[in-house]
């Protein structure tokens, strides 16, 4: 209004960047209702796309409903611990299985072109080229191995769907494996 000569704003972090495109919205004080904190407001730390706010609906397993109303907080909270440890042991194995792998591979390369700069031949050439191939074809092995129980973890850790709702009404799905951690801090 003209008559108003101090105008207050609000700067609120509304999250769900992913659906929005923003984190934070300014709102003008004069524009705004009633301030409400409603117990059942979700804030989701997620791995991507920052936090989530908004309602959960349901928890969804392999594309089953298990748990709804009351139930559901404590079914969530257990689904995330689970997805978060087998998060971990996702990223350990990428890390430290395929990362030792890896340089053991790059080592047996290394190796490898070294007997070439040195213009190795003959039967010590054979000798040691054959020593590099079986030691690749273990590595290789390994690898696959290590590839094999990466992806059951994986096939794992996507189970699991939280059916949400935004305070606008809109539904979304949040994979579990996407999710660090979960409060209802309204009902603190």
């Amino acid at each position: 209004p003209e008559d108003q000569l101090l105008v207050t704003r609000h700067l609120i972090k509304v999250g769900n960047r992913d659906l929005t495109g923003r984190d934070f919205i300014w709102y003008l004080d004069s524009a705004l209702g009633e301030m409400r904190y409603p117990e059942a407001a979700l804030r989701i730390e997620r791995r991507e796309w920052g936090n989530f706010y908004g309602f959960a609906s349901a928890l969804e397993r392999d594309g089953e409903v298990v748990a709804r109303g009351e139930a559901l907080w404590p079914e969530l909270q257990q689904a995330i611990d689970r997805a978060n440890e087998l998060h971990q042991r996702i990223q350990s194995l990428e890390r430290a299985e395929i990362g030792s792998i890896n340089r053991q591979m790059e080592k047996v390369r290394l190796e490898g072109r070294a007997l070439e700069l040195k213009g190795v031949s003959g039967a010590e050439l054979e000798a040691s080229e054959a020593d590099l191939a079986a030691r690749q074809t273990e590595l290789e092995r390994r690898f696959e191995d290590v590839q094999a129980e990466r992806r059951d973890l994986l096939d794992q850790s996507e189970r699991d769907v939280l059916i949400a709702e935004t305070a606008s009404g809109r539904v979304v799905r949040i994979q579990l494996n996407n999710i660090v951690m979960a409060s209802r801090n309204n009902a603190m």
